[in-house]
C-alpha cells in the first residue's frame, strides 16, 4: 500500500471517536475490580477478628469456670487448657491463644483470654499496603464463684478484715471464714477453711499462698451479711445488759428508835426491897414477896399475876437468887437500878422482867425458863428508856454462862457485849438490840429457833468468838449496821431465812454491808434470801458461803454512798461460794483482782444482773444462766492467774453461760485498753461453754450493737470455749502467745467488727444454725 494511503489512514483513525467508552468503560472496571478486592479481602479479615473475639469470649467463660480466686499454677494450666479446647474447636491455633490472670474494676479476680489472628493480604501490596493484617480479640471474665460453706469467722467492716500475724493459725475444716474487707496472711501463718470470702481487694499473693481451702479450693469475691444482727437469743441478751446497767441497791434497814421499844406494862407496881446475906438471916419478906434461903440460894416468890418494882436488892457475895420459879408468866419484876451479878448462879423463872437500868453478868451460871407461854424480858441501859451512849451497856456478859428460854421476847434498848462465856437463846419469839451486838474474846453464843432476830447497830464478831444460828424457818434478820465477822472461829447461820444488812461504819476503806477479815468463816447455809444495801467483802485467806440449795436470792448493793462502786469485793486468796439462786442483782461492780488467788464459784440463775463490770484475777466458777453486765468482762485485766479452787486448777469456768455486756465502762490500761472482753495474765484454765437450748443457744459472749467494745485474749491466756463471740461494732484480737480452741464436740464461731489474730492458735466452727452458706455463681464477662 502506497505510503500515502497509510498516512491517510493514520489521521483519519485519530480523527475517529468510536469505541471510545468502551475503553473507558474497561479501564475503569479494572480499577474497580481492584477496589472490590481490596474491600473484600479486608472485610474477610475484620470477619475473621470478630470470629476472634467471639471465641475469644466463649474461650475466657470457659477459662473463668476453672479459675478461681487461689491464683495456683494448676488453676491457671485448667484456665488454660479450656481455653486452648474450646478455641481448637473453633479453628484457631493454640499458639494464637494467650491466657492470663487479671482483675477487675472492683478488685475482683478474673481470667483474661487473647486471640492474634494473622491474615496475608493480595492486594494490598499492589497499592503500597502490607501483606499481612494482625488483628487482638481480648476477653475477662470473673472467675466463677463456687458455694461458700456458712461461715464461722466474720468480720463485718468493709476495713481492716481478718489479719493473721505472729505465728498464729486458724483451722475452719467445715465452715468459711468471711470478711467485708480482704484477708491478710502473711508468711509464717496459716489459716485452713472449707472456703473463704473477701468483699474488699483481693487478697496478695503470699496470703493466698498462706490460705488453704476445699478440696476444691475456694476463694471467693464475695461479701458477706451479719447472720445474727435479727437472732432472737442476741436481742434479749443486749437488752437484758442494757437493762442490769440501771440495777439498784436494795434499801438499807431503818433503825428503831429506842422510844419504840418501851418495857412491858406494868412497871409500876408494888415496891420491893431485899437485902440477901449470908447466916443467920433465912427468910425476908417485903411488898407481899418473900425471899427464903437454903444451900447459899435466896429463892423470891411473889404472888402470881401482879406488878413489882425492886427498888432495892442487894445480894452478897456470890450467892444464888431464883425468880419465881415457879411463875406462871404473868407476873412482871421491875429493876429500875442496874443489876449486876458477879460469879453467882441467878435463875429467872417464867414472868416479865423489866432491867431499866442494864444487866451486867460476870461469872456463874444464869438462866432465864420459860413455861410455855410467851413473856417479855426488857433490858435498858437506864430507867428512862432513851437511848443508850456508845460507852453505857444494855446487856453484858463477861466470863459467865447465861441462857434463855422461849418463847420469849427480849429487847436490850442499849448495846449488848459478851466478852467471854457462853450464851445459848432457845425458841425466843424475838432478839432485838437496839445498838450494836458484839462477840469477843473467847465467847460463844448459840440461837436455836429464833423467829426475829433485829440488831439496829453493827452485828460484830472478834477474837475468836464462836456464834452460830440454828433451828429457826423462815427467819427474820435484820442487821442495820451491818455485819464484821472479824472472829477466827466460824459464825454460822443455819437457819432459813430473809437477811436486811445495812452499812457496816468502816470495812476495807468503805462501808460494806457484810465484812469478812481475819482468816474467819462466815456460812450462811439454809435457803436464802439476802437484801444487802452496800456489797459483800471478804479479805485474803477468809471464807464466805452464803445459801444452800436452788432457790436463794441475792440482792446486793454497791459499797460507797454513790449510784456506782463495788457490789463484791475479794481479796487474795479469798474463797467465795454462792449457792444457786431464783434472783441475783449486784448494784456494782464483782471485783476479784486485789492480788489474786482468790475462788469463787457464782451460783446458777436464769440471769444474773451486775450492773458494773466483772472483773477477776482469781479462779471463778460461773453458775448457769446469762451473765447480763451494765460494763465489761475481765479475767486478769492487771493482774493473777489460774489457781487451785476446791482442788482443781482454775481460771474461769462455766457451763451453759451467756456473758452480755453493755460496755457502759471498759478496760483501762495494758494489755487491755477500751475492751469489753479480757483475758490475760496466764489464764490458762479458761472453759467456757454457751448454752445448747433455750433462748440463748450457742451464745457465749455478747456485745452492744451501739459501741465499740472489743474482745482480747492476750497474755498467754489458753482457752477453751464453745459459743459464738458477737462483737458487731468490736474487733475480736488476740495476741501475746493466746489461743482459744472448742472442746470435742464444740463448737467457736467469731462475728466481730474485725478480726485479728496475733499468737496461738485458733479453731472454729458454726455454732448458730441462722448462719447459712451462699450460692455458686456462674463466670461474669467483665472485659
Amino acid at each position: 500500500m502506497p505510503s500515502s494511503s497509510i498516512l491517510t489512514l493514520a489521521a483519519r483513525f485519530t480523527r475517529d471517536r468510536s469505541g471510545t467508552v468502551a475503553i473507558l468503560g474497561a479501564l475503569a472496571m479494572t480499577v474497580l475490580v481492584g477496589f472490590v478486592s481490596l474491600v473484600t479481602e479486608y472485610g474477610m479479615a475484620l470477619e475473621k477478628r470478630s470470629a476472634n473475639q467471639r471465641i475469644s469470649d466463649a474461650a475466657a467463660y470457659a477459662a473463668a469456670l476453672h479459675y478461681s480466686a487461689s491464683g495456683s499454677n494448676t488453676a491457671l494450666q485448667n484456665a488454660t487448657i479450656a481455653a486452648n479446647n474450646l478455641a481448637a474447636l473453633n479453628g484457631v491455633a493454640q499458639a494464637d491463644v494467650a491466657v492470663n490472670p487479671t482483675t477487675t474494676a472492683d478488685g475482683k479476680s478474673a481470667v483474661a483470654v487473647t486471640i492474634t489472628g494473622n491474615n496475608t493480604l493480595l492486594l494490598a501490596p499492589v497499592v503500597g499496603g502490607g501483606r499481612m493484617l494482625t488483628s487482638h480479640a481480648a476477653a475477662a471474665a470473673q472467675a466463677a464463684q463456687t458455694a461458700a460453706a456458712a461461715p464461722c469467722v466474720i468480720a463485718l467492716s468493709s476495713s481492716g478484715g481478718v489479719t493473721l500475724s505472729g505465728g498464729t493459725s486458724l483451722t475452719a475444716p467445715t465452715c468459711a471464714v468471711s470478711t467485708n474487707a480482704s484477708l491478710t496472711v502473711p508468711n509464717g501463718t496459716s489459716l485452713t477453711a472449707a472456703s473463704v470470702t473477701y468483699g474488699g481487694a483481693t487478697p496478695s499473693a503470699i496470703s493466698i499462698s498462706n490460705i488453704h481451702t476445699g478440696p476444691p479450693a475456694s476463694i471467693i469475691a464475695q461479701s458477706v451479711t451479719d447472720p445474727l444482727s435479727a437472732n432472737s437469743g442476741v436481742l434479749a441478751a443486749e437488752a437484758a445488759a442494757t437493762a442490769a446497767a440501771s440495777i439498784t441497791r436494795p434499801a438499807a434497814p431503818s433503825s428503831i428508835n429506842a422510844q419504840q421499844i418501851t418495857p412491858p406494862a406494868g412497871t409500876g407496881g408494888t415496891n420491893v426491897s431485899f437485902n440477901l446475906q449470908y447466916y443467920p438471916t433465912t427468910q425476908q419478906q417485903s411488898g407481899g414477896c418473900t425471899a427464903t434461903y437454903q444451900s447459899s440460894v435466896w429463892t423470891i416468890s411473889c404472888p402470881a399475876g401482879q406488878n413489882y418494882t425492886f427498888s432495892s436488892l442487894t445480894v452478897a457475895g456470890s450467892l444464888g437468887v431464883n425468880f419465881a420459879v415457879s411463875g406462871t408468866g404473868n407476873t412482871t419484876f421491875n429493876f429500875p437500878n442496874t443489876l449486876t451479878t458477879s460469879w453467882s448462879n441467878w435463875t429467872f423463872g417464867p414472868a416479865n422482867y423489866n432491867f431499866l437500868g442494864g444487866l451486867s453478868i460476870s461469872g456463874g451460871s444464869n438462866a432465864f425458863t420459860s413455861n410455855g407461854s410467851p413473856h417479855t424480858i426488857y433490858i435498858s441501859c437506864n430507867a428512862n428508856s432513851v437511848l443508850c451512849g456508845s460507852n453505857t451497856t444494855g446487856l453484858s456478859l463477861n466470863s459467865a454462862n447465861i441462857s434463855f428460854q422461849g418463847p420469849t421476847n427480849l429487847y436490850v434498848n442499849g448495846p449488848m457485849t459478851v466478852a467471854s462465856g457462853n450464851l445459848t437463846m432457845t425458841g425466843l419469839n424475838s432478839f432485838t438490840v437496839i445498838s450494836n451486838l458484839t462477840f469477843s474474846g473467847g465467847s460463844t453464843a448459840s440461837f436455836t429457833g429464833v423467829s426475829t432476830f433485829y440488831v439496829g447497830g453493827a452485828f460484830n464478831t472478834q477474837g475468836s468468838a464462836n456464834v452460830s444460828f440454828s433451828g429457826g424457818t423462815n427467819v427474820s434478820y435484820t442487821l442495820v449496821g451491818g455485819l464484821s465477822h472479824a472472829s477466827s472461829s466460824p459464825l454460822l447461820f443455819q437457819d432459813s431465812g430473809i437477811y436486811s444488812i445495812g452499812p457496816t461504819g468502816s470495812c476495807n476503806g468503805s462501808n460494806y454491808s457484810i465484812c469478812v477479815t481475819n482468816n474467819g468463816a462466815l456460812n450462811f447455809s439454809g435457803t436464802d434470801t439476802f437484801n444487802i444495801s452496800n456489797g459483800i467483802y471478804v479479805s485474803g485467806g477468809d471464807t464466805l458461803t452464803m445459801g444452800y440449795g436452788s432457790n436463794n436470792s441475792f440482792f446486793v448493793g454497791a459499797a460507797g454512798t454513790g449510784s456506782s462502786g463495788t457490789a463484791i469485793s475479794l481479796g487474795g486468796g479469798a474463797y467465795l461460794t454462792l449457792a444457786d439462786a431464783t434472783a441475783f442483782n449486784l448494784a456494782g461492780d464483782y471485783d476479784a483482782t486485789a492480788g489474786g488467788g482468790s475462788c469463787a464459784i457464782l451460783p446458777a440463775a436464769s440471769i444474773h444482773n451486775i450492773a458494773g463490770s466483772f472483773k477477776t484475777a482469781g479462779g471463778t466458777k460461773l453458775g448457769a444462766g446469762l451473765y447480763a453486765i451494765g460494763g465489761y468482762f475481765a479475767s486478769g485485766q492487771s493482774s493473777g492467774g489460774s489457781v487451785s479452787c476446791n482442788g482443781a486448777t482454775v481460771g474461769v469456768q462455766g457451763t451453759s453461760v451467756t456473758i452480755a455486756y453493755a460496755a457502759n465502762s471498759t478496760t483501762i490500761g495494758s494489755p487491755c485498753n477500751s475492751d469489753g472482753v479480757c483475758f490475760a495474765n496466764g489464764f490458762n484454765y479458761v472453759n467456757l461453754t454457751a448454752p445448747t437450748t433455750g433462748t440463748y443457744a450457742g451464745l457465749l459472749f455478747v456485745g452492744p450493737s451501739s459501741k465499740s467494745a472489743s474482745a482480747m485474749l492476750t497474755g498467754g491466756a489458753g482457752a477453751i470455749m464453745s459459743g459464738a463471740f458477737y462483737l458487731p461494732t468490736g474487733d475480736f484480737g488476740l495476741g501475746g502467745g493466746a489461743s482459744i480452741a472448742s472442746p470435742s464436740g464444740g463448737c467457736l464461731q467469731i462475728v466481730a467488727k474485725t478480726v485479728s489474730l496475733a499468737g496461738g492458735a485458733t479453731a472454729a466452727s458454726n455454732c448458730i444454725t441462722t448462719a447459712t452458706s451462699t450460692t455458686p455463681s456462674p463466670p461474669v464477662i467483665v472485659q
